[in-house]
């Protein structure tokens, strides 16, 4: 982009948000005068309309991996003004009509001595709703600046054959490394993770959004020595990014890539195979996803024994396809839970939009787990934190069980 046509950019994204800034002045002397005669309000409010525009600064950073963590920080302040504009744009009015609507109504009744303890009381509930809403964002945006936790979780599997009993899986997915992630907060997850011992390592694609990081990324990954090795399956930003750099950094690399296609592990004596399957992004032409899928799994479990079979797909749902191919237990990812949760569960489950997008779920023989991802794409999160979580397999049909997150040493 040309230092003229940045400048341009530049100026356009700075107006346009100073104009809600502005915006919220105009609605803080009209709605709410009394809030706006109050310092600190004013002030505030006058800060945000200087800020506001001056974030677009960062622009002008170089994007370079050594400036990471400033035009990280830089984009987090745009979006958490952009959220704070947008929501208090929301509530303001809204709470104007309901102080409108209580007042009129006590106009409207006999008079009365006024009531200076259950006016402040009003006054404090109606400021409440702003100052919330503002929180709330704030929160997710600093929920999404948090490097992921590494939790402990175990799933049951029916047909686990002796061997694996105990089979420990470091389960790494939608990192996207680049602006928001960075390789120092792989070496963190990594370093946490390592109080677990996993056997394995599992990446289930979306390993970054900056091709420039990922052969850092793959040595991290291969140092981290677990017994049967680092294994990685593609996702839909791999494609995104230029599949051809992805592939050419896995080639010959240590974490080998399972593209529609498996490999025989041994722990204790049991032999099982571990597929990977490609994301839909790669379907070829006129291939919709159940098409895809079938003939993924297809190739990926050719001519393989009838034994434990553990897949690693970007996105659940070759979930749908898993009991026609015997496969025990899948990992995927892509979902991010929908960044947003309520309880331990993804909106997206609450309110139906999608069937697998946060957990453990079971489908006639086969089971699914579920990351949230261990970084995002678009920096805010709530209620639905990042994670790396360590799978423990066990034999049985119990329930799947989740622990505490593992803290920094």
């Amino acid at each position: 982009m040309s230092s003229m046509l940045t400048l341009v950019y530049t100026s356009i994204l700075a107006i346009l948000l100073l104009l809600p800034a502005l915006f919220l002045c105009f609605l803080l002397r009209k709605l709410h005068p009394d809030w706006w005669w109050n310092r600190v309000v004013r002030v505030s409010a006058y800060t945000l309309c200087v800020i506001a525009p001056l974030s677009v600064l960062v622009l002008f950073v170089p994007y370079d991996p050594k400036y990471t963590d400033l035009v990280g920080a830089g984009y987090l302040t745009m979006l958490l003004i952009v959220l704070w504009e947008g929501a208090l744009i929301l509530v303001l009015p809204f709470t104007a009509i309901v102080r409108y609507a209580i007042v009129s109504g006590r106009r409207s009744a006999e008079p009365a001595k006024p009531n200076l303890e259950r006016r402040r009381f009003l006054q404090t509930g109606l400021a409440a709703l702003p100052v919330g809403a503002m929180a709330l964002s704030g929160a997710g945006v600093i929920g999404s600046a948090l490097t992921a936790r590494v939790i402990k979780l175990e799933a049951r599997l029916p047909n686990l054959p002796h061997g694996l009993e105990g089979l420990r899986v470091l389960h790494l997915s939608d990192l996207h490394l680049g602006l928001f992630v960075t390789l120092h907060d792989l070496e963190s997850i990594l370093t946490r993770a390592q109080e677990m011992n996993p056997d394995l390592v599992l990446v289930t694609g979306d390993l970054m959004d900056d091709l420039r990081v990922m052969p850092a990324a793959l040595n991290m990954i291969r140092d981290f020595r677990a017994p049967l090795g680092a294994w990685a399956c593609l996702g839909n930003h791999e494609h995104g990014n230029g599949v051809s750099g992805s592939l050419m950094a896995y080639d010959g690399h240590e974490v080998r890539l399972l593209n529609n296609e498996s490999a025989t592990l041994t722990r204790q004596g049991s032999d099982f195979t571990l597929g990977g399957v490609d994301d839909p992004d790669g379907a070829r032409g006129g291939e919709d996803t159940g098409q895809f899928y079938r003939r993924a799994l297809g190739e990926a479990f050719t001519d393989t024994p009838d034994r434990f079979r553990l897949l690693m797909s970007h996105r659940p749902m070759a979930f749908y396809l898993a009991p026609n191919y015997n496969v025990d237990l899948v990992l995927a990812g892509h979902t991010h839970g929908g960044q947003l949760g309520l309880m331990g569960h993804s909106h997206k489950e609450l309110r139906g939009t999608h069937p697998f997008p946060w957990g453990f779920y079971k489908r006639e023989g086969s089971r699914l787990y579920t990351t949230s991802g261990a970084g995002q794409w678009i920096p805010f999160r709530f209620c639905c934190p990042a994670e790396a979580p360590v799978i423990e397999l066990r034999s049985g049909r119990g329930k799947q069980t989740g622990g505490e997150p593992i803290q920094s040493a």
